[in-house]
């Protein structure tokens, strides 16, 4: 272990910008941290973050909070705020034009200048209650959830957006849809709420789907030669191939953390967090790596809603309950 800090409770989604700050929520307390690679805290700011930050080129910090977008200066003050109407999903992301894209649970999906401006927006009847994902030539990928105001059963649709707001290609599933990630070629990764990891290609059409053990709110990572990692229900961790067949499946005891998304480095090695005080690190090949045990008893808990941060330098930031954020080094 290289260094901890203590803030508020609940600290989770820790991201590495890219200028080497790490941000990361205290979602007990409403508070935004900037902490240097070193451990020092460089500024907070008390603001109710939902999900993981977002940093553009130009530094600016965008967090989903209540039912706005928010950026943040680099030196921890709000910028500007833009209502969407409705709870702001987690996690915005930021296109490789500096566009900024989120969801919210009142059915829309919002594009935002980086002055705050609205570019466009796009509605469904359902929420886009997950993070997007852009591909290599621009598309945003995004998919709906159930509206809570109607009963459970409905399809829920995959889209495929031009930059411009347009629909390329929609897919139909038959239960919610967590967070797509994209492989080779553009495919599509995602998650469904019927315990199915699907890849979709354009235009919009299925390749293949392959089960897993129950419903999960993380989703799926894809390393570097292009093998799918997805954590599941019976405390296992399992590789797919880009065709979806089954490589390996890790298990361990305590149980691996079955909300969070696994994180991959340059190498292969896929990081996740368990129900208990462990972190594992696994190799490619599905064995072991090492176990790490956070010395905290009160973190029995760590980084259930998030995957583990890695920075540039492959140390691991790793969120917990009880307001600790540990970074780990070999």
């Amino acid at each position: 272990m290289a260094w901890s800090f203590h803030g508020a409770p609940g600290l989770a989604y820790p991201i590495v910008g890219n200028d080497g700050i790490i941000y990361v929520s205290g979602l007990g307390a409403g508070v935004l941290y900037a902490i240097r690679h070193d451990g020092q805290q460089i500024w907070s700011l008390p603001i109710d973050v939902v999900g993981a930050p977002a940093q553009s080129a130009d530094g600016t910090i965008y967090v989903s909070s209540d039912q706005s977008l928010v950026a943040v200066s680099t030196a921890g003050a709000i910028l500007w705020r833009a209502a969407l109407g409705a709870n702001a999903a987690p996690s915005p992301l930021i296109g490789s034009d500096g566009t900024i894209y989120v969801g919210s649970d009142g059915g829309s999906f919002f594009a935002f200048a980086s002055d705050g401006s609205e570019r466009w927006h796009t509605s469904s009847i359902d929420e886009f209650w997950a993070a997007p994902a852009q591909g290599g030539d621009g598309a945003v990928y995004i998919g709906t959830n159930i509206n809570y105001g109607r009963e459970n059963g409905f399809p829920q649709t995959l889209y495929a957006l031009d930059p411009s707001g347009a629909t390329r290609w929609q897919f139909t599933a038959n239960a919610d849809l967590q967070s797509p990630v994209l492989g080779a070629g553009d495919e599509v990764y995602v998650r469904t709420g019927g315990a199915q990891i699907i890849a979709v290609s354009s235009p919009g059409e299925q390749s293949w789907s392959s089960p897993v053990d129950i419903y999960n709110d993380g989703a799926p990572a894809v390393g570097p030669d292009g093998t799918i990692y997805v954590a599941s229900g019976s405390a296992n961790l399992s590789a797919l191939s880009p065709e979806g067949s089954v490589r390996w499946v890790f298990s361990s005891e305590p149980t691996l953390c079955d909300m969070c998304s696994p994180s991959v480095d340059a190498e292969g090695t896929v990081y996740l967090s368990s129900f208990g005080p462990e972190v594992f690190a696994i190799g490619g090949d599905g064995t072991e790596r090492w176990a790490f045990s956070l010395p905290d008893e009160q973190s029995s808990h760590t980084a259930q809603r998030d995957a583990i941060a890695i920075g540039g330098d492959g140390t691991l930031y790793v969120g917990s309950d009880d307001g600790t954020l540990w970074a780990l080094t070999d």
